[in-house]
């Protein structure tokens, strides 16, 4: 039962890792019945030095039955609550590893095989601070929601204790490019007996699914999206792939694939579809045969909130096995929002037909005025606003010079010269098409490859001639790029939230991320866009790029926007 005679059997509150749901149990100030009964009788008594003893004991016999009558209610409530406080469900569980132990793989309940193949394959020999938090929970039993940073190896932890259970896993993955990443990890763990579904070409589909009929795999690695087209395609057989019998679901990026931003978009994303169907699934069959309970591992990177905590609460996904939910942070808390990486540089330039200038701003905000600014009524009906804003321009500017204008373009050569950077990942908006961005750079003498399993190696490869590595804002969820030291974002439409800033800037230690903007296209508006943007990522201060800023009307935004922030701007 226990790993070691060093490791002892630790509660929750030893995790450390939670400011609002590992909290030290709450001690209550009721007491005994007993003493009760005996206070009361005290207290008469010194009211009552002169009073016979026959009424003294009458008195006393009166009071001892209204406390009676106190403490039987008292403890009927208490059963009602079944706890003593909202915390008191995760006070009590016990885990049977200790996330404080420095140990290997094997000693947070990875098979021994996988542990020596981490060490002899890859060079790994101990999981991260994070992946003991997580294995040591998931391995006691326990389903976890954990809050954890990219690349912190969260998708890898999933993946091993799927490898490492008794039973069936499914593992669900945001983009077909992180999916494939897993394999590739599969491949060098030379692991059997997992199942990789996600949407391609006619003929690697059909291979899939004669893999599937061939035999079930053990564990599966899919996207939602191609999990939902298998079970449509075989919907006469509500048995295919067994999904009934999963012991384990893992949900990589889950506030990605299961959140939805859109307040007004009511209908379900594709994983909670799937979630839903084998939850019912497993429902029903299990009024005939024995099933398993379902565990989850939901992993969530930049939504840092409790909205996905509601959101498994409100499915009752977390009835069948305990839920605990790891570093979240209490709803009033200063951090409770999507942070940036600290150790990223972020500058911002704005360009036009003549030059290239660093974009200015007013002195961010700290500390508590960071969150009035965000927490204002106003404001969050100006980012509402603003998102309505940026999609209407989508629906207008249908073009790439429209998207992507010239003076974007023209400050290319600019930027690129001052980060002195070989290679850089280069992020354009979702709505074009890489080709189309990829031909562009070609005519301005810069040549290019689009982001893809092929690669992911961009960075590393010191044969690779490329300057720059194009993708969009969806793809990257998921991925780890080695060696990335600079990211270049094509316009405002390619940085659309801070969601999007926050996990740009989390694919690399020690980023270099810079925004060109287009001069024509940024009025005050956008000015203050972008200021939203950089408050609710955490931004404290921009890098200077160019050594020379930009003039704007700063009295005019000040007027403008002094209202929404509920004081004049500095």
């Amino acid at each position: 039962m226990f790993l070691n005679s060093s490791i002892r059997r630790t509660s929750i509150n030893g995790l450390g890792v939670c400011s609002r749901w590992i909290h030290q149990s709450f001690q209550r100030d009721a007491v005994s019945e007993s003493n009760v009964i005996t206070s009361v009788k005290k207290q008469n008594l010194k009211r009552n030095p002169k009073s016979n003893r026959s009424i003294r004991r009458n008195r006393y016999n009166d009071l001892r039955v209204q406390v009676e009558r106190d403490v039987i209610e008292s403890l009927e409530k208490n059963k009602k609550s079944s706890l003593k406080s909202p915390h008191d469900k995760y006070n009590r569980l016990k885990i049977k590893f200790d996330p404080r132990f420095e140990g290997s793989f094997k000693d947070f309940g990875i098979s021994s095989r996988l542990d020596r193949q981490l060490h002899e394959k890859l060079d790994i020999s101990r999981p991260t601070d994070n992946q003991r938090r997580i294995l040591s929970i998931l391995c006691s039993g326990i389903s976890v929601l954990a809050v954890a940073s990219q690349r912190s190896g969260s998708s890898t932890c999933l993946l091993l204790y799927a490898l490492s259970i008794r039973g069936r896993s499914l593992l669900l993955a945001p983009t077909t490019l992180a999916l494939l990443q897993l394999q590739k990890l599969c491949h060098s763990l030379e692991v059997q007996d997992v199942a990789f579904l996600y949407r391609s070409s006619e003929e690697d589909e059909l291979n899939q699914e004669k893999q599937l009929d061939l035999k079930t795999p053990q564990v599966m690695v899919a996207t939602p999206q191609r999990m939902l087209d298998l079970i449509s395609k075989n919907n006469s057989d509500p048995l295919y792939m067994r999904l009934h019998e999963l012991k384990f679901l893992g949900v990589d990026d889950a506030d990605i694939q299961l959140l939805n931003d859109n307040k007004k978009v009511v209908h379900e994303r594709p994983a909670q579809i799937l979630i839903n169907y084998i939850m019912k699934l497993k429902e029903t069959i299990s009024s005939t045969k024995n099933i398993q309970p379902l565990q989850f591992g939901f992993i969530e990177t930049l939504d840092i909130s409790n909205k996905l905590l509601n959101m498994i609460e409100e499915n009752k996904w977390n009835v069948s096995r305990t839920l605990l939910p790891i570093g979240l942070l209490a709803k009033g808390d200063v951090l409770a929002r999507a942070r940036i990486n600290q150790s990223a540089r972020l500058s911002i330039v704005i360009g036009d037909s003549r030059k290239v200038l660093d974009f200015k701003l007013p002195p961010l905000s700290t500390g508590m005025e960071v969150l009035s600014k965000i927490r204002s009524p106003i404001g969050k009906e100006f980012d509402e606003n603003a998102k309505k804003h940026l999609t209407t321009q989508l629906q207008k500017d249908k073009t790439l010079s429209q998207l992507i204008s010239d003076e974007i373009l023209d400050a290319l050569p600019t930027v690129s010269a001052k980060l002195r950077k070989k290679k850089s990942l280069l992020i354009c908006p979702d709505s074009i098409t890489i080709r189309t961005i990829m031909e562009q750079l070609t005519k301005l003498g810069y040549s290019s490859k689009q982001l893809s399993s092929s690669t992911a190696n961009f960075f590393n490869d010191e044969n690779e001639q490329s300057q720059f590595l194009v993708s969009t804002p969806s793809q990257l969820p998921g991925l780890n790029l080695e060696g990335l030291a600079s990211v270049i974002c094509l316009g405002l439409h390619a940085l659309k939230d801070a969601k999007t800033l926050v996990l740009i800037a989390g694919k690399s230690q020690s980023p270099r991320v810079t925004l060109i903007l287009s001069k024509s296209k940024t009025t005050l508006v956008e000015r203050f866009m972008i200021e939203r943007i950089l408050l609710k990522s955490g931004v404290a201060s921009l890098t200077p790029l160019i050594g020379e800023t930009d003039n704007y009307d700063e009295k005019a935004y000040q007027v403008l926007f002094s209202d929404i922030h509920g004081e004049t701007s500095s």
